[in-house]
């Protein structure tokens, strides 16, 4: 996480629990449950992955790290769940990768002001003068929050003095954390999005249709629609929420990482509107990739979704 994010991870207790079955385990951060699961000791997990052929028998489940269908085997059945190009994880691994993506999930809420003044001054003698600006401009929690943010879409923030670059580049603390967020994100460009490419070389994603980002635009609060009514604001939500998961959904049957492609004046609406119901999906603006090798599997939003845009 600290490679991927930038973020240190703070200290993980891990304790026995008797009130929870014996093959559960809990997440908890700050004392609130955040997950759950169940492990096998004796058996190990096997889960399909892209261009496996089927899966093996066995106890039928999810990886929870993934969201994937997945598999508890025997130990015997290791090497005929390889040959069907399945991924093998022992109990243990199951474990940390799960943890993993729970930090990485909750990264945001894991950065602390404190952390965020650590960070400032190990940067301080490397870019003394980027620090010195950054400080002098913003307060520590302006800081903070503009690295929550991309924490919050999984951008990393080990560029530290890219990110402060960026802030004080013709911005200032009344422009908001949001609009800088969204600067910051533009000027990372291609760090953003070649994280996200497939194997075959190309960024594969679901695009938004024109009519549907124009009554999202309309509803951004820069529009006519300010003052709309909240059952009316209520009801786009799930529009866009229903229509992305839709195509969503045919990215991850086929292995591939769910991302959305939309007008960059619409992208952190759109990201707000799922980050709850699919805080794993990636929404990237137009003005964010610099690419031609963009697949859309389909294009939501008007009467008739196409496919294969």
């Amino acid at each position: 996480v600290a490679v991927e994010l930038g973020l240190l991870v703070p200290p993980i207790t891990i304790r026995d629990n008797l009130r929870i079955g014996s093959r559960q385990y809990a997440i908890h951060i700050r004392g609130t449950k955040i997950a759950s699961g169940q492990l096998y000791p004796r058996q190990l997990l096997a889960v399909p992955v892209e261009n496996s052929a089927g899966k093996p028998s066995g106890r039928e489940t999810v990886d929870q790290a993934t969201g994937k269908e997945a598999v508890w085997i025997a130990p015997s059945q290791q090497q005929a769940a390889q040959r069907m190009k399945c991924a093998v994880y022992s109990p243990i691994e199951v474990l940390v990768r799960h943890l993993a993506e729970i930090v990485a999930q909750r990264a945001a809420e894991l950065l602390s002001r404190e952390q965020v003044a650590q960070m400032l001054e190990g940067l301080r003698g490397v870019a003394p003068s980027v620090v010195t600006e950054a400080k002098e401009k913003f307060k520590i929690g302006q800081i903070q929050r503009v690295l929550q943010n991309l924490l919050g879409e999984r951008v990393s923030i080990r560029d530290l003095e890219s990110i402060l670059e960026a802030m004080t580049d013709e911005l200032a603390p009344k422009d908001g954390a949001e609009a800088i967020t969204e600067h910051v994100r533009l000027r990372l460009g291609r760090r953003l999005w070649r994280r996200y490419f497939a194997e075959d070389g190309k960024l594969w994603c679901v695009r938004l249709h024109p009519e549907l980002e124009n009554r999202i635009r309309s509803d951004n609060g820069d529009g006519a629609n300010l003052a709309s009514p909240r059952h009316l604001q209520t009801t786009l939500n799930s529009e866009v929420t229903g229509a992305l998961g839709r195509g969503l959904s045919l990215l991850r049957k086929q292995g591939r990482r769910p991302v959305v492609l939309c007008a960059p004046n619409v992208r952190a609406k759109v990201r707000e509107m799922i980050s709850h119901s699919q805080p794993d999906v990636t929404v990237l603006g137009y003005d964010e990739v610099d690419t031609n090798e963009v697949k859309s599997v389909v294009q939501v939003g008007s009467d008739n979704d196409s496919e294969n845009v």
